[in-house]
């Protein structure tokens, strides 16, 4: 009797959520759309070549989906099976969310979402999160810094500016690659150096960040293996 309760308040739960979803979606598009100009939008709309770019367009977002849903799967191998297919799942719902919430919230949905599909945990799953926002940052910062190198005359008004967005775009890739080298190659000297740090700031952080900093290695640990790495 309980476990028929139970199942009805988590379907309804779940309605509740969809609904919620659904009218946020709505709402938020309808703002958008108030300041829309209609006429502009179908005078554009009668010029666009919806063929072959408009399929080819869905195709690689949805390959791109795919794409990532593998690499998620690759870095949770360690902890847990989980197939191309659900985890693709686990990254559209963190886009979708992305798409009708702001704040980023959908990075919070997409941890919860893949603690549903696996035995994880939340701050695990959230840190493998972090650790592909990472992984993405590092490429979009090196197509930056190219961008900016090789059309520097159209984006900047100067070599100098050029040159110091290339040197932070450097700068932030470096530590975030070796951040996340330090954590893959000396998982125990990474979790002892910042537990020690942060103990002798206060005592008290020492055991939360120790728990925090085995929940970033345990995220990386694909990485340790060198096919991982190179994948």
């Amino acid at each position: 009797m309980n476990g028929t309760a139970d199942t009805i308040r988590l379907t309804r739960r779940r309605w509740v959520l969809v609904a919620a979803g659904i009218g946020a979606g709505v709402l938020f598009v309808g703002l958008a759309a108030r300041e829309v100009a209609w006429s502009e939008l179908s005078d554009s709309l009668s010029r666009v070549q919806f063929f072959p770019w408009i399929p080819l367009g869905a195709l690689a977002y949805v390959g791109g989906v795919i794409l990532r849903g593998w690499r998620l799967r690759l870095l949770v191998s360690q902890e847990t099976r989980l197939s191309v297919l659900a985890a693709s799942n686990v990254v559209a719902i963190g886009y979708a969310l992305n798409n009708v919430l702001p704040g980023r919230v959908g990075e919070l949905g997409r941890a919860h979402a893949l603690t549903r599909q696996t035995s994880m945990g939340f701050t695990q799953a959230f840190t493998v999160t972090v650790l592909e926002r990472v992984l993405d940052g590092r490429v979009m910062l090196f197509l930056f810094a190219a961008a900016a190198t090789i059309g520097s005359r159209g984006l900047f008004e100067s070599a100098l500016a050029a040159a110091l967005v290339n040197g932070l775009a450097l700068a932030l890739f470096a530590g975030f690659a070796g951040a996340i080298l330090f954590a893959t190659l000396s998982p125990h000297a990474f979790t002892r150096g910042l537990a020690g740090a942060a103990g002798k700031l206060r005592k008290s952080w020492h055991d939360p960040v120790y728990v925090l900093c085995l929940h970033i290695t345990s995220g990386v640990a694909y990485l340790r293996r060198p096919s991982g790495a190179v994948k």
